[in-house]
């Protein structure tokens, strides 16, 4: 049974708070993603998330990345990250913020994004 990975916008409001919010923000460099792929896991556990450990912190890594490289993040920026569980599901939310408040043509991009890196590893990933 696949779960399936959404990309959304975020959201402020939420009808009940969060059982587990975790946020951090990553120097913007080469080891970004990295770095994101090696506190991602201890923020799992614990909160005590019975998904995919692995597949959870490759996402991560890849968003994070994918930010720096193509956000327009500078050196001396930071990369924010959040990790959401809701009230009542085991539905964890990555969210990963840029420089850019838009993101043109993002439906093309995504559809047309390939590979094993970046949005196309995002894209054909299944927890």
């Amino acid at each position: 049974m696949y779960k399936t990975v959404t990309l959304l916008p975020m959201q402020d409001d939420q009808a009940a708070p969060p059982r587990f919010q975790w946020a951090t923000r990553l120097l913007a460099n080469e080891a970004a993603g990295r770095n994101a792929w090696l506190r991602v896991r201890p923020r799992l556990a614990d909160a005590r998330w019975g998904g995919n450990h692995d597949v959870a912190m490759r996402l991560a890594h890849h968003l994070v990345d994918n930010a720096v490289k193509h956000g327009g993040l500078q050196l001396s920026d930071d990369v924010p990250l959040r990790l959401t569980l809701g009230p009542d599901s085991e539905d964890l939310v990555i969210e990963v913020d840029d420089a850019l408040p838009d993101f043109p043509d993002f439906e093309a991009k995504f559809d047309a994004a390939r590979g094993g890196t970046g949005l196309g590893w995002v894209k054909h990933t299944r927890p």
